[in-house]
């Protein structure tokens, strides 16, 4: 139902939950204005963004995508995450049509998209082989890059804005494995 909590899904920070999609339909959209305090800042890392996570740390070699409207700033989608600190591979994509492809807090790829058009939605897709990952939008692959073999959740994450994300899809080569 509109407002409830997304079914599989784990807030790390900030607050995901169900919305009308102005395209018909449901969605998911962050709706935390700004950063609450932090009662324990003391373990927490100020640079962790709003984020759910999906999954289970032992995937390996599959692929994510979600659609995503940015309403203001940035929003991310991430792969083989370990932990509520989004270490693992994100993509992230901001208003501007400027993205990076990220592995902890180390750029591996970045640039920026010719005739973006913010008013639209975007599909984010990143693909886990072996040692390599590939970041695509729109279909188009951006990135491909070797790193060391990992395992571990999706992640949907956004700077704290109203932004949203629909139609995500988890799958091996052979089968879908959430949708």
């Amino acid at each position: 139902e509109i407002g409830d909590l997304p079914k599989y899904h784990s807030d790390q920070k900030g607050s995901f939950e169900i919305s009308e999609n102005p395209k018909g339909g449901q969605c998911l959209k962050q709706i935390c204005p700004e950063e609450g305090y932090e009662w324990m800042k003391i373990y927490r890392r100020s640079y962790i963004k709003p984020s759910t996570m999906i999954g289970d740390v032992n995937w390996k070699d599959y692929t994510c995508k979600v659609d995503v409207f940015i309403e203001a700033g940035d929003v991310e989608l991430g792969g083989c995450i370990k932990g509520p600190f989004l270490k693992g591979c994100r993509l992230m994509l901001t208003t501007t049509g400027e993205w990076s492809l990220m592995f902890n807090q180390q750029t591996l790829a970045e640039g920026r998209l010719e005739s973006f058009n913010a008013d639209e939605w975007h599909e984010l897709k990143l693909k886990f082989r072996g040692d390599k990952v590939e970041a695509f939008i729109d279909g188009a692959s951006l990135a491909k890059k070797k790193h060391k073999r990992m395992s571990g959740c999706v992640v949907l994450a956004s700077s704290y804005d109203q932004n949203l994300f629909d139609d995500l899809e988890i799958y091996t080569d052979e089968t879908r494995i959430e949708k």
